[in-house]
């Protein structure tokens, strides 16, 4: 072989490589921020977001009730209001989520390409906790990638509690708990 072509299959290898660990990444991940003691915060505050047409916000916050947080919603400038004033006497969370999801025309349902759920200190503005989901290649509904999201979540809170999200086989928010084929 002559030296040109060998450093094309050097090159090319090298590609490989970058785009076979690129697409790897299908599971949900979490991040905690180092010295936080997530078993303290109790009470959560949903940020509405911009734009939800399909009400995704209220999905959250009832997963947020049944993990065990003292959840409601609140917009931005009732955030900020309630940052400023600083008279909470227990530890507050801020809990903010981004989406994107496309419509899958062979299961007609919508999927998640990726979610990330941050978790922020009211009084600092601190993040606390994050899980986020990417796979855009994704065949689950919305509804299970988000009880799996949860899992991760009730289980940094609050570990050795019985989780809700794992341990109901029926579940109740429909399909989300059946494993679904994907090879149709």
């Amino acid at each position: 072989m002559n030296y040109v072509r060998q450093i094309r299959i050097c090159w090319l290898c090298f590609f490989l490589l970058l785009i076979s660990l690129s697409n790897g990444c299908s599971t949900a991940q979490q991040e905690i921020a180092t010295n936080k003691d997530l078993e303290k915060y109790r009470k959560v505050y949903l940020q509405k977001p911009k734009a939800d047409d399909r009400d995704l916000a209220a999905g959250v916050l009832s997963r947020l009730q049944r993990a065990g947080f003292d959840a409601s919603e609140s917009d931005p400038e009732g955030l900020k209001k309630m940052a400023a004033a600083k008279d909470a006497t227990e530890p507050t969370l801020v809990c903010r989520f981004h989406f994107i999801s496309n419509w899958d025309y062979d299961r007609t349902w919508y999927c998640f390409e990726t979610a990330d759920i941050y978790f922020y200190d009211l009084a600092s503005g601190e993040l606390v906790f994050k899980v986020n989901y990417f796979n855009p290649n994704s065949f689950l509904p919305e509804n299970t990638e988000l009880n799996r999201l949860f899992i991760q979540i009730r289980d940094n809170f609050f570990p050795g509690q019985p989780n809700p999200f794992r341990d109901n086989p029926r579940g109740p928010y429909g399909p989300s708990y059946r494993e679904f084929r994907h090879d149709l």
